[in-house]
């Protein structure tokens, strides 16, 4: 959610997440959490947008996937920018997304 907009706003959120709830009936879905970045101003963002995700996650009791707190353990996956991270910290997410997923779905 970093690129597609301000999503501080749980309605947002809501309405998204009830449009895919209505097309996809018979498949799980989960929340992710967004992760964290270096520059101040815009983590206070991403920390705002996770916690109105975690309640959207919370009142549709659906699972949460926390790539937020996965984000501060590999900081020295950063890239220069401050945002993305290099190959081994995508690995990194890859590995928990996957490992949460079969969570879910098992």
């Amino acid at each position: 959610a970093h690129g597609i907009g301000n999503f501080t706003d749980g309605r947002r959120i809501a309405l998204l997440l009830n449009f895919g709830l209505d097309e996809f009936k018979d498949t799980p879905i989960a929340i992710l959490l967004t992760t964290s970045v270096s520059d101040t101003e815009r983590e206070q963002r991403v920390k705002l947008r996770n916690k109105v995700a975690a309640q959207v996650a919370a009142k549709y009791r659906l699972p949460l996937v926390d790539l937020y707190s996965l984000s501060a353990e590999v900081a020295e996956f950063r890239t220069a920018d401050g945002v993305h991270f290099n190959t081994d910290g995508y690995r990194k997410f890859a590995e928990q997304i996957v490992s949460d997923l079969k969570n879910i779905i098992m």
